[in-house]
């Protein structure tokens, strides 16, 4: 975070606007260590790659969490695939 406000700032752009969605975006935060991976076989032998979320675990978390799953299954698909994106750009894969 760069510490200032403005119109551009991609984490008031971006910021949840319903209370399930603050709900989904903090579940999206606890949720690192759920991700799959898939082997890629390349020149130098196989290398693991995320695939995605583990959605049966992300949406038993929501479950416990007293959350709507509903929400969840529609918003985390969207912040899968932005995560999955940015680290493709980032070269973090």
């Amino acid at each position: 975070m760069c510490g200032t406000r403005c119109a551009e700032c991609p984490r008031q752009l971006h910021q949840p606007q319903t209370a399930e969605g603050a709900d989904v975006w903090a579940l999206a935060s606890d949720v690192g260590g759920q991700w799959r991976h898939a082997l890629i076989s390349g020149p130098g032998g196989a290398v693991s790659v995320p695939s995605g979320y583990d959605m049966t675990a992300v949406i038993a978390m929501a479950r416990e969490r007293g959350l709507d799953t509903r929400a969840v299954a529609e918003l985390m698909p969207v912040i899968e695939y932005a995560a999955q994106s940015s680290d493709r750009e980032t070269g973090n894969d």
